[in-house]
């Protein structure tokens, strides 16, 4: 059973790519990535990337505060980071792994702090709805049912919000 876990991502992988360069050329590819300008990418991407950490970070350390314990936001940040690295191979690992340094650092209970990183979780999806949509209103789609997709999205966070905050306005507990 062991070894299927490890032999199954690669093969899944290789599968993609296999699948992949099958609609579309090896040479196509490389040539793309040849003609890209890499120092404008790495230019943008370096303090985007920096900005993202400070600001995620930030998001982390207000959510901690705000429900466990006083953390420290200038030791939250090299623990963020590398769960970004962890991130690489798998997001919800990262998120543990976060979870858990909590859990020993600050003795925080860990469903307490595992639901606060699945609370964190939301966030970040809704920002990527939130910052998708505004880049295909700017610049439009080819992607067929985009824009009812985000209809949806929208409606139901708006639900959603509804739930937790809108039936508390109207005096339901």
């Amino acid at each position: 059973m062991k070894v299927l876990k490890i032999i199954i991502p690669w093969a899944l992988t290789i599968l993609l790519f296999v699948f992949l360069f099958s609609r579309i050329p090896v040479d196509q590819v490389i040539a793309t990535l040849q003609q890209a300008q890499w120092g404008l990418y790495l230019a943008v991407l370096f303090p985007y990337s920096c900005l993202y950490l400070l600001l995620d970070t930030a998001a982390v350390t207000i959510a901690v505060r705000r429900f466990h314990a006083p953390v420290k936001y200038t030791e939250m940040i090299p623990v963020r980071a590398v769960t970004y690295v962890l991130s690489l191979v798998n997001h919800n690992v990262a998120q543990g792994g976060l979870a858990l340094w909590l859990w020993r650092k600050e003795n925080i209970p860990f469903l307490g702090i595992a639901g606060t990183m699945v609370f964190l979780a939301f966030l970040e999806i809704t920002d990527l709805i939130l910052v998708s949509s505004i880049g295909a209103a700017i610049n439009g789609t080819a992607v067929p049912g985009l824009r009812e997709s985000y209809f949806a999205l929208y409606a139901v966070l708006a639900a959603i919000i509804f739930y937790f905050r809108g039936l508390k306005l109207l005096g339901v507990k």
